[in-house]
């Protein structure tokens, strides 16, 4: 890249100059261009095949006796677009051709030397000297150029971003028709699925968000057949010309690339058993055309990662369900959660499109010196989701690292998490590679679910009372899946309601049953379920993140951490009680980090925070522990370096030391209590800034010791947000504060349940003295009594109306009529 240095932009002027003067006649078809801004990268000089918008290959100089850093070129490449990349230090120009964008695939096609040529002082035998020099490199890039204008047409991402998207245009009313049409039973069950998925049931864009849907899934999943055709030449060819019909021809392509493939992508979801309508033909035909026109076996396995990702509108993500985690925030949690790249699997049980799979693939391949093989790495990536699409692409994400390669599937499984246990048996597909391809099917991988080094992921925001509408019992199953973890290791989870057994006598039965085989135990759960005699103390309105976290740290293994980013209620709403008990008994509270500069989810109207939790069986050391809670006073793309290629290393080198500040400053607690954790009172809480963050660190004890006297109203975000003085004013006054509920009555206010027919307001003079004409927002007016009628505040903007009259304000119908 262009440094700036004099001496370099000596070289660069003087080539430049000669460039431009060769390539001016019909001899060589380029055009030369200086410091073209591709993206986050700029290279010295880019060389464009004449009357073309795409660059053919970029050129990198460096002074006398200095090298390129090949490392960085690969990904360079990357992002302008070109199979080629040379570099020059006036003595030698190499020529490279770059595949799939790493450093192991970057191939020597040529060295030219420059005899005697060694510094950059000019003479004019010097020069003559350089021309020459550039005359024989522009000849082996035209060869180049010759070869390459053969071949078929590559993808280009920006075509088929806007090819794909037309597509799904044109599906997408023809696909909503065909829901519209289901019958009762099809309607019924799709309504179920499209819950779990996280759709709004009732929504009036519902049938067409659905349709979308089947689109999106429908389009990536071509695109896929063709990335994935080259190294499979046994399935079929999607030619769509003389095919009768195009839904039949994708139905038995899909069916017989399901068979060598993961099944994460080829898999039907139940949109696609609703069947295709006769009127997509023509927009599939016109698709498939178009794909045929590009020679997919000379695809970087970037390309189609960047089609993916810029496939669905960022408007429309919310609608379909797709919270796409941003990358640096999945990068800090990483920081925390993988220590050792040589040790242990991760899991992200709601792995979505894949994002925390894909950066623990690049970061666990960072930590280990890029040892690890695309083997070794996704042998230790597991991915669960219940929802088809999200699953495709997160399969497509890691398939994509090294697309050639069929020793190991992706680990991605279309599962409902809470189906799962430890140690169950799953069978993978492997893929057959192209040596050994028959029609029969394919190889399977069994493989246990293991328990887990780290636990990763952006658990979803959907309140499980929303999905038990559409499926009964659904609450029901969650209880079951945690229960058969989880009652007898920690019957403090659970409400057990045996009316004739005492305490001692209800552990004993426990006890007694833990002993039984597991099948034994799973049924007596169920039957005990069934008769309301077990349950979740967890309250009824809890998100089900709250779920997901207990049938998660099952999963874990002793010394392992989990890094889950949810929204912030649990810290202060009553249904955080249990969960924070449920963390104090079983984990160190390693951090639970927050930002107040920026939001994490710009399409998600919820406050976000990340906690990181280490699996302790321990109580002295848990209670030893030292929870940090972190305020984030920067942007996170303010402290990291954004460019996730070329500035890879430089920004997970970053990671590892914002952790380790955070991890280290209860050093600064130590310092400042050197008796900690024997003598020193477990109520001080002290502060430590930083530039980029402040740091509270809080003993565990003392968070133990708060839950136990304050129960449900013990709040944790303030130590996220509160200043340093309000936790040093209450260290000093202590025992002089009393709750409000001491010196006061304090209750819940009125909520109506129906404001539109409880709020009235005026309408109109002419009421008899002891009537008021009014009017609700369900339509109804008429006239009341004024003593059923009180001034009401309905939200912050009636404040001013508290000073105007009765007749003036909004009124509150209260039923029956208050009797004077």
């Amino acid at each position: 890249m262009a440094s700036g240095k004099p001496i370099e932009r000596t070289f660069q002027g003087e080539l430049l100059t000669i460039l431009s003067q060769l390539v001016q006649g019909e001899v060589y078809p380029f055009e030369v261009r200086q410091e073209v801004k591709y993206d986050r990268y700029t290279p010295d000089l880019s060389i464009y095949p004449k009357g073309r918008a795409q660059p053919f290959a970029i050129w990198e100089l460096k002074p006398p006796g200095q090298e390129e850093d090949l490392a960085r070129l690969p990904k360079a490449a990357t992002i302008a677009g070109v199979s080629y990349a040379l570099t020059s230090n006036v003595q030698e120009t190499v020529l490279y051709r770059v595949q799939r964008g790493r450093l192991e695939h970057l191939k020597t096609i040529k060295g030219i030397a420059v005899p005697d040529l060694n510094t950059l002082y000019f003479t004019p035998e010097q020069i003559e000297k350089l021309r020459r020099h550039a005359e024989e490199v522009l000849k082996e890039l035209k060869l180049l150029l010759h070869k390459a204008s053969e071949a078929p047409l590559i993808l280009d991402k920006i075509y088929f971003i806007s090819k794909l998207r037309e597509a799904i245009t044109q599906l997408s009313p023809h696909l909503k028709k065909a829901l519209e049409g289901m019958d009762t039973s099809q309607r019924s069950g799709i309504e179920q699925w499209a819950a779990k998925q996280g759709y709004l049931l009732g929504d009036a864009q519902f049938w067409e968000r659905l349709a979308q849907h089947w689109a999106y899934a429908l389009a990536v999943r071509i695109l896929f057949y063709f990335a994935i055709r080259p190294h499979f030449p046994g399935i079929p060819l999607l030619q769509s010309e003389g095919v009768s019909s195009v839904r039949r021809l994708l139905q038995e392509a899909f069916k017989k690339a399901q068979e060598i493939d993961w099944q994460a992508v080829f898999e039907e979801s139940p949109l696609d058993k609703v069947g295709l309508p006769e009127a997509v033909e023509e927009p599939l035909r016109a698709l498939l055309r178009d794909l045929n026109q590009r020679d997919f076996s000379r695809l970087r396995e970037d390309v189609i990662g960047q089609i993916m990702e810029g496939l669905i509108p960022r408007v429309e993500r919310h609608a379909l369900g797709q919270y796409f985690t941003r990358e640096d925030v999945v990068d800090f949690i990483l920081g925390f959660v993988v220590k050792n790249p040589q040790e242990g699997a991760y899991l992200d049980p709601t792995c979505g499109s894949g994002v925390f799979l894909t950066r623990l693939y690049y970061y666990l391949r960072f930590l280990s010196g890029y040892r690890l093989s695309h083997e070794e790495l996704l042998q230790r990536i597991w991915g669960i989701d219940i929802a088809h699409f999200p699953a495709q692409l997160a399969t497509i994400n890691l398939f994509r690292q090294s697309p050639a390669n069929f020793e190991e599937p992706p680990r991605i499984q279309v599962r409902d998490f809470f189906d799962l246990q430890p140690g169950v048996m799953l069978s993978l597909k492997r893929p057959k590679p192209i040596q050994t391809y028959d029609s029969s099917p394919s190889d399977t991988l069994p493989v246990s679910l293991p328990v887990f080094r780290g636990i990763v992921g952006n658990f979803p925001y959907i309140r499980q009372e929303l999905i038990e509408r559409k499926e009964r019992g659904y609450k029901k199953r969650l209880v079951q899946a945690i229960a058969e973890n989880w009652l007898w290791k920690d019957p403090e989870l659970f409400k057990l309601r045996f009316q004739h057994k005492s305490p001692e006598g209800l552990k004993a039965e426990l006890k007694r049953t833990a002993a039984l085989p597991p099948e034994k135990r799973r049924l007596l759960i169920q039957e005990w379920i069934q008769e309301n005699r077990l349950d979740l103390k967890l309250s009824g309105q809890a998100d089900i993140y709250a779920y997901l976290f207990y049938h998660a740290a099952a999963f874990l293994e002793e010394g392992g951490r989990m890094g889950i980013l949810t929204s912030n209620a649990w810290l202060d709403v009553a249904y955080g009680q249990h969960l924070k008990e449920f963390f104090l008994r079983h984990f160190k509270i390693i951090a639970i980090v927050g930002s107040w500069v920026e939001p994490w989810f710009e399409e998600a109207q919820v406050n976000t925070v990340f906690t990181i939790l280490e699996w302790c069986s321990a109580e002295e050391k848990r209670r030893h522990n030292l929870v940090r809670f972190v305020k984030l006073k920067k942007k996170l793309s303010d402290i990291l370096p954004q460019d996730l290629q070329l500035e890879e290393a430089e920004r997970f080198r970053k990671i590892m030391a914002l952790v380790r500040q955070i991890e280290k400053a209860e050093h600064e607690y130590y310092r400042r209590n050197p008796t900690f954790p024997i003598e020193a009172p477990i109520q001080d809480i002290i502060s430590v800034e930083y530039e980029e963050m402040r740091v509270r660190l809080v003993p565990q004890a003392h968070l133990e010791k708060e839950l136990k006297e304050r129960g449900a109203s013990a709040r944790w975000s303030p130590y996220l947000r509160a200043p340093q003085v309000y936790f040093d004013l209450l260290k000093e006054i202590g025992d002089k504060l009393r709750p409000l509920g001491e010196v006061g009555s304090v209750r819940r206010g009125y909520t109506t349940g129906i404001n539109n027919f409880f709020y009235l307001e005026p309408k109109g003079e002419g009421s008899e003295p002891h009537l008021l004409r009014v009017r609700n927002g369900a339509g109804w007016e008429g006239e009341i009594e004024r003593e059923c009628l009180r001034p009401a505040i309905k939200s912050p903007k009636d404040f001013p109306k508290l000073q105007l009259s009765a007749s003036q304000a909004r009124y509150l119908l209260f039923l029956p009529p208050i009797q004077r």
